[in-house]
């Protein structure tokens, strides 16, 4: 299967084959019994791109496959895909990797490809992979390159992804729980060669993870930061009710959305 030797497992990515004819053509082959496998397998990738036409046209098939045959159908968006087909189908639901998994992976790469990369690094490039290891190995990928050969830090992270350090979220918060305008902008201002919108979006990052905590009692399994953003967490947290945060974040949402927009 892996070297696609096998055709009993056929792949269709339904981004770029998304048509009725597209889907008939798989019509017409599940008619064919496995040759090497036990089943036929068709994996439709991206299922819900398929139009309607080829949505109805698969529901046929749907509704009486052979007993050989499994559809496997895969999506990132499964509100998209008819009702009729979800109800014919199995759903599994894949949840987001853990930190700490990503982690493992990243230095169980470094350990068979022998490069070097400090703690606080592997740490970084998981928490902007945001649970998928796919994009923690393109990250990755992006680091070792910009690092050339040397070890991989935690500032080259930050440099690659345009990121800003925990420590300039914690003082923007501080200034805005103290009322001080001079010290946010400066923060700001010191950040300011950061990508506008990826920097709202770790400060909501950031304000979501003060949330937490206080809403958790301090669980950190929940939180999935390093110990030195923890510390800072933690302190803040404690600076601002629940109710508080909550509406902060409210309005650095709305921001957010308004920056997209924006030519400022």
């Amino acid at each position: 299967i892996a070297n696609n030797t096998v055709t009993d497992v056929i792949e269709m990515d339904a981004a770029s084959n998304n048509g009725v004819d597209d889907v008939r053509d798989i019509r017409d082959e599940v008619m064919y019994t496995p040759s090497m496998l036990k089943y036929r397998v068709y994996i439709i990738d991206e299922v819900h791109m398929l139009s309607q036409g080829a949505f109805n046209a698969l529901l046929k098939t749907l509704e009486e496959p052979p007993a050989y045959v499994i559809f496997i159908l895969a999506t990132t968006d499964p509100q998209k895909v008819p009702q009729t087909i979800l109800s014919r189908c199995q759903r599994y639901d894949f949840r987001r990797m853990k930190k700490a998994t990503l982690m493992a992976q990243i230095r169980k790469l470094g350990e068979a490809e022998g490069f070097a990369a400090e703690e606080k690094a592997c740490a970084a490039i998981a928490e902007a992979a945001d649970g998928s290891m796919r994009d923690a190995l393109s990250i990755l990928d992006q680091c070792l390159a910009y690092a050339k050969g040397e070890p991989l830090t935690y500032e080259k992270v930050l440099e690659v992804l345009g990121a800003a350090d925990v420590t300039v979220f914690s003082q923007l918060f501080g200034a805005v729980v103290e009322g001080n305008a001079a010290k946010a902008l400066s923060v700001v201002d010191e950040a300011s060669g950061k990508e506008a919108g990826l920097l709202l979006n770790d400060y909501i990052w950031y304000l979501r993870n003060l949330l937490v905590c206080a809403s958790s009692g301090n669980d950190e399994s929940i939180l999935e930061v390093n110990e030195d953003s923890l510390e800072l967490i933690r302190k803040d947290a404690a600076l601002l009710p629940v109710g508080s945060l909550m509406g902060m974040i409210s309005d650095m949402a709305e921001l957010s959305a308004r920056v997209r927009t924006s030519t400022q």
